[in-house]
């Protein structure tokens, strides 16, 4: 079964392709000197947005995990993993997350005996900050 996590966030299904960092070059040319300094002012992306979808045994359930996603924007950047590939050193903020919870008849995960009755979808906006070798 792949794996979708978010730091300690596990979803059902991500949709997307995750952003990359990219180091971010500054010239300088100044009168009178023969060459152009370069500096680097670091490493960051541009923010991007991914779906998510998670099943709940319950409504309540829904509920708090909309509450924890919430919380999400305050927290430590994050490692991400899509379809059980972490992304080697990527790192990950969390600028803004618009969560959802909703009561369903059923929901069944594939390769998952347990059947679901709330589902939390998500709509993440992420920004990589970090990236090492």
């Amino acid at each position: 079964m792949l794996t979708y996590r978010l730091g300690d966030f596990l979803f059902h299904g991500m949709w997307g392709t995750p952003d990359f960092p990219e180091t971010i070059i500054g010239t300088e040319v100044r009168a009178g000197v023969d060459g152009t300094t370069l500096h680097n002012l670091g490493t960051w992306g541009q923010p991007f947005e991914m779906p998510t979808i998670v099943g709940c045994p319950t409504y309540a359930d829904a509920i708090l995990v909309c509450e924890a996603y919430k919380l999400a924007t305050a927290a430590n950047p994050l490692a991400l993993v899509v379809g059980s590939v972490e992304i080697p050193g990527g790192l990950y903020k969390v600028m803004s997350v618009r969560a959802e919870a909703k009561q369903v008849v059923r929901f069944k995960v594939a390769g998952d005996s347990s059947f679901y009755f709330a589902t939390v979808r998500a709509q993440w906006s992420l920004l990589p900050i970090a990236f090492s070798a």
